[in-house]
């Protein structure tokens, strides 16, 4: 009977070495996600400094058709340079 309790101890010894690492590394992860987390839950309500709202003022422009332009405006050429057909 001593045996056999032996044997298990040994097994149960055997199977929390091979499991050893991997819980070491899972318990550094979620010390690390806790960490992680502590910060952003901070830093969302202490909130982050707000900027001074900085505001410009914009004067009307005067707005201009870019498929028609203004007839006045155009020189001689402007016609010449869209007739640039076939070569002649």
């Amino acid at each position: 009977m001593a045996r056999i309790r032996v044997e298990e101890e040994r097994q149960a010894v055997e199977r929390l070495s091979f499991w050893q690492p991997v819980v070491s590394l899972a318990w550094r992860f979620m010390a690390s996600a806790a960490v992680a987390l502590a910060i952003l839950v901070t830093y969302a309500i202490t909130g982050s400094p707000k900027p001074l709202s900085i505001v410009a003022t914009v004067g009307q422009t005067e707005m201009h058709d870019l498929l028609s332009p203004d007839p006045t405006v155009l020189s001689e050429d402007s016609g010449r340079s869209l007739d640039h057909g076939g070569g002649s």
